[in-house]
């Protein structure tokens, strides 16, 4: 799960609420993809356009908060993201709710880990 933890700026990224794909279970903290108007997933490779904000309303749109270069996130990792990433860019997971050590094609940009098993794992997304 994506969760800000401070943001470069004084701005407070606006909740919007956008049309999520029909059929697909969102998550909490998970990083979105929009294509044509719908949200889904976003790849692991891909730079993500939204986080998951909360559950979709009534009428069915998904509360989401846009992906700045200025906000800082923190995540887990799926394996252990090493010291020596500080700096690098690693992929997201498949579910799109953590990130991986693998630096090929990376949208995340590490900016501190706790090296451990799952490590804790913080940055901004720089396509």
């Amino acid at each position: 799960m994506f969760h800000v933890i401070k943001r470069r700026i004084a701005d407070v990224e606006p909740t919007l609420y956008k049309t999520p794909k029909s059929g697909e279970t969102f998550t909490l903290g998970e990083a979105l993809a929009e294509a044509e108007g719908v949200l889904s997933a976003a790849a692991a490779t891909a730079m993500p356009d939204y986080i998951c904000a909360g559950p979709k309303t009534a009428a069915g749109m998904l509360p989401v908060i846009p992906v700045l270069p200025t906000t800082v996130f923190a995540t887990e990792s799926s394996v252990v993201v090493a010291a020596n990433l500080v700096g690098a860019k690693v992929t997201m997971t498949a579910d799109a709710l953590g990130v991986t050590a693998t630096t090929t094609g990376g949208v995340f940009q590490v900016e501190s880990t706790d090296g451990a098993a799952k490590s804790a794992v913080t940055g901004r997304f720089a396509g």
